[in-house]
């Protein structure tokens, strides 16, 4: 079976991208992802789809359970410890009623994570300011 060369080269390039990408910007990709996951779950709740909504409340999960994951506590120091804090009350608002999501929770937890990306993001602006290239836009 061939495969559509569009899609190949498309998944080939985001592949490289992600492999020559710095730590902080996956970071931000994958604090992004969460972002928009509880966005969405946060809309299909509000709308009576409690269904799609604990289906992207999964998907947040297992991508703020990455970033725990990712943590360098031994030479993060303060900072991974507070961002473990962080990450960790992220998980225990989206899922303090895992059989139907709170909007509020939800919305919530968008916000802490947005806070942490912009400071991210300051951080990945630094790197693009100092010439690196794997900063870069």
């Amino acid at each position: 079976m061939t495969g559509d060369p569009a899609r190949s080269a498309a998944l080939a390039y985001r592949r490289e991208e992600v492999l020559t990408a710095s730590p902080v910007r996956l970071v931000v990709r994958v604090l992004a992802g969460a972002i928009g996951a509880l966005e969405r779950a946060r809309r299909h709740v509000e709308s009576g789809d409690a269904l799609s909504g604990r289906t992207e409340v999964g998907r947040a999960t297992g991508l703020v359970a990455e970033l725990l994951g990712a943590l360098d506590r031994d030479r993060g120091g303060d900072i991974a410890a507070r961002l473990d804090t962080l990450y960790r009350f992220v998980l225990r608002r989206i899922w303090g009623n895992a059989t139907r999501p709170d909007p509020d929770a939800l919305r919530h937890a968008e916000r802490i994570l947005r806070t942490v990306k912009e400071g991210f993001d300051v951080v990945l602006a630094s790197e693009a300011g100092e010439g690196r290239i794997d900063g870069a836009p």
